[in-house]
């Protein structure tokens, strides 16, 4: 018997013409640092061959994650994948300039020794190219650059044209033109979408199982909120979740298992999916070495051997500050009147009166709003939190999707938030929310709907379970502020002697003071954020309602007028 070696290209080859079968994605898990977890789940038959496509970068990453599974009893044959060396390299190996980065004057530069066929002005000229020179030509007052070219003939004539616009060159040579036209396929190749088809070879008998798994690069997945503000009073404001999925893998997601993870796991992109050649190091030729003396320094200290640590110790006082209350002027405010408009009646001969406007029917958008069901679980996975949705998700490859991820009450206080400190600051209306959900919501923007009208919108980080936030969405355009400061700087004042050392003490104390007026006919709960600086006390009789990393928040409520 004859045994025939087929090699491993000419394998691959056939196994890529063989009829393969798609492997269905079931599930995926998206995160926040533009990875996915994906899931393939299906049937083959016998030895069988399933297919899975995927784009340059996602193949970096399927390669360091990729997992696969025959569940019944059969074996996984192998894994195989289009290789092609970075494009930049094959167009190095054919000796032309990198694509995009060369004119045609060093493109021909680069073809320097071929028999080629000059055609200009002055008819054609059939030699082997030598250079292509650029010099100065000057007449009529101006000085141009023209370039030449430099043919050697078949007689050994050195012939030079100039390069003009309706000069033409045509390559004798069948290796060059050969090599060009590989250059074009190359540059041509990189402006196509890079689409990589991995196959997985199964061997087994009967129908089984296969089972894939794979993280992949995917666009991050984002949250946007709604918070609704109720019209009955005693009722609690609604939030509304939604995250923006894109999907751009190379397959549909056809009624799969999503889950959104909020959290930041590490990840990196390696390029595996590209062949790699390492930089061996250029040894020179051995030669004839001589011996140069070395000198060494005189020793300038003998020391023990050990090493010694001193601690220098700095100890401060931190300066003091006192904080005034804000002064309101109240003043007696006048009332606007209210004007009508008198309608036309129906007369002979009149313009009739419009039709009237049809009811909207507020109070059947509000409670449909609250009887909308989000079906979402949620849940801790130690740093990173999980939106699961319970209901198939379908989104065809090249397409988005607004998928619900939470509905539910919370707690809030509509506030006056004021930052006098930055620039151009002025008051914001805000809420003080906090997270009653028990979910963690992720961070996002966020739109408020008050009256059942759009009120502003803004942005938050991620809020966990119970914690209190401020988020602002509009200008308070009915709060006047301003706010001045005083400085008294004392060189002393503070001295105490105690066993011989004189401590002096310098103390610099700032006032500052803010003044408010509400000409709303509602008062305002105003939110003052001050700020917190280092080796500085807060002192006086308002203390801060409370205070985060940067701010002390102090509480002001200020009346109508």
């Amino acid at each position: 018997m004859k045994i025939m070696r087929v090699p491993a290209f000419l394998a691959f080859a056939a196994l890529s013409m063989a009829q393969t079968a798609g492997l269905p994605v079931k599930r995926a898990v998206l995160y926040k640092t533009g990875v996915g977890y994906f899931e393939h789940l299906g049937n083959v038959t016998g030895p069988q061959q399933v297919s899975i496509q995927f784009t340059e970068a996602q193949l970096n990453d399927v390669l360091k994650s990729l997992t696969v599974l025959d569940l019944n009893g059969g074996r996984i044959a192998g894994v195989n994948y289009a290789s092609a060396a970075p494009i930049e390299r094959r167009i190095a190996e054919l000796r032309l300039p990198p694509a995009g980065k060369a004119g045609l004057t060093e493109f021909l530069n680069s073809l320097r020794g071929a028999r080629m066929e000059v055609r200009g002005g002055a008819g054609a000229v059939t030699g082997r190219l030598l250079s292509i020179e650029r010099k100065t030509r000057s007449g009529g007052g101006t000085t141009l650059e023209v370039d030449h070219l430099s043919l050697v003939t078949d007689s050994g004539e050195i012939k030079t044209a100039e390069l003009t616009p309706n000069f033409g060159v045509k390559l004798l040579d069948r290796g060059t033109s050969a090599r060009v036209g590989r250059y074009m396929d190359l540059v041509a190749e990189a402006r196509e979408a890079d689409a990589r088809r991995m196959i997985v070879s199964t061997a087994g008998g009967g129908t089984r199982q296969v089972f894939v798994s794979y993280i992949s690069e995917v666009p991050v997945w984002k949250s946007t909120y709604r918070l609704v503000m109720p019209s009955k009073p005693g009722a609690k404001p609604l939030i509304q979740g939604w995250a923006i999925v894109d999907n751009t893998a190379g397959e549909d997601w056809t009624n799969i298992e999503l889950s959104l993870a909020a959290g930041a796991p590490q990840s990196f992109v390696q390029h595996l999916s590209q062949p790699h050649y390492s930089r061996r190091p250029v040894v020179r030729l051995p030669e004839m070495l001589s011996s140069v003396p070395q000198e060494h320094e005189a020793t300038l200290d003998t020391g023990s051997g050990s090493g010694a640590s001193g601690v220098l110790a700095v100890e401060g006082r931190a300066p003091e500050m006192q904080t005034e209350n804000a002064s309101i002027d109240v003043s007696a405010g006048r009332s606007l009147g209210t004007g009508s408009r008198l309608g036309r009646t129906g007369k002979p001969g009149g313009i009739p009166p419009p039709p009237p406007l049809p009811q909207r029917p507020s109070g059947a958008i509000e409670e449909a709003r609250v009887r909308t069901e989000v079906r979402t679980t949620a849940r801790e996975l130690g740093d990173l939190f999980e939106y699961k949705i319970q209901d198939p998700v379908t989104i065809p490859k090249g397409q988005s999707a607004l998928v619900p991820i939470l509905q539910s009450q919370f707690d809030m206080e509509r506030i006056t938030v004021w930052t006098p400190s930055r620039p151009d600051s002025r008051p914001e209306r805000g809420l003080w929310l906090r997270n009653t959900t028990g979910l963690t919501l992720d961070g996002g923007t966020f739109n408020v709907t008050d009256g059942e009208a759009f009120a502003g919108e803004g942005i938050f980080e991620a809020i966990r379970p119970g914690e209190r936030r401020i988020v602002t969405y509009a200008a308070d355009l009915a709060l006047a502020a301003s706010s001045r400061e005083e400085t008294q700087t004392q060189r002393v004042s503070r001295a105490a002697l105690v066993k011989g050392t004189l401590t002096l003490t310098n103390e610099v104390r700032e006032k500052r003071i803010y003044t408010l007026r509400n000409e709303d006919t509602q008062p305002r709960n105003v939110i003052i954020e001050h700020p917190v600086r280092s080796g500085w006390t807060a002192r006086g009789s308002i203390k801060p309602e409370e205070t985060s990393r940067g701010w002390h928040r102090y509480r002001l409520t200020v009346q109508p007028k």
